[in-house]
């Protein structure tokens, strides 16, 4: 994927803008919906149950559809999140683990406030994103989270992503380095100065904001 990226950033491509990136997956949910009824009242008439084909040794087949991408933060249902020490400004500000407990949704970006809010699209369904958050804080006053979220869908999954680049331009900050090593960083509209990296696949998105103070 890096290597991929390291291409992609030496030629000059037209990306989509959020706002077409939302009319797509908006269409595509409803497609889907439509699908899922159709397919479902034909299974009904037919009298047939849906299954998993049975791969060899008695494994199941996934279906065509399913990534092959794997979420490296999450191994046969258990989730490890990265630690302090492995955020990259840990030098400079010694990250400790946090007691806070509460997760926000992409395309929210920024701690407490100091971007300006995005509104989720209201065409999310709560299975199209499951988040894991895990804080931490700083004796230099700084605050930091990283954020994993799994997704059932992987145009929502893009279309979280794509909005997501865009609310941390708009909220001021710009993109540095190359392939595995982008990352954004800027004094956001509230303030405090943000560094925002961002790993993802087909199915899942991480992102690791560390922002030098609170509001």
């Amino acid at each position: 994927m890096a290597e991929v990226e390291e291409l992609l950033d030496e030629v000059a491509i037209r990306m989509p803008s959020a706002a077409e990136v939302r009319a797509r997956g908006s269409r595509r949910r409803a497609r889907r919906r439509t699908g899922a009824v159709a397919t479902f009242a034909a299974m009904v008439m037919a009298g047939t149950a849906w299954a998993m084909v049975p791969g060899p040794g008695g494994d199941s087949v996934r279906p065509a559809d399913s990534p092959a991408e794997k979420n490296p933060y999450i191994e046969n249902g258990q989730v490890t999140l990265l630690e302090g020490r492995d955020l990259p400004q840990f030098e400079a500000m010694r990250w400790e683990e946090s007691d806070w407990s509460w997760d926000e949704s992409l395309p929210v970006a920024g701690i407490n406030g100091v971007c300006p809010f995005v509104v989720p699209s209201d065409q999310v369904e709560p299975s199209d994103q499951v988040r894991y958050t895990r804080w931490f804080d700083s004796e230099e006053g700084g605050v930091a989270r990283q954020r994993v979220i799994d997704y059932s869908d992987a145009d929502q999954t893009a279309e979280d992503l794509a909005v997501y680049r865009e609310a941390l331009t708009n909220c001021g900050l710009s993109r540095h380095g190359k392939g595995a090593e982008t990352y954004y960083e800027g004094v956001t509209k509230g303030g405090p100065r943000l560094r925002v990296s961002i790993e993802h696949g087909s199915t899942w998105i991480s992102v690791v904001e560390e922002q030098d103070r609170l509001p």
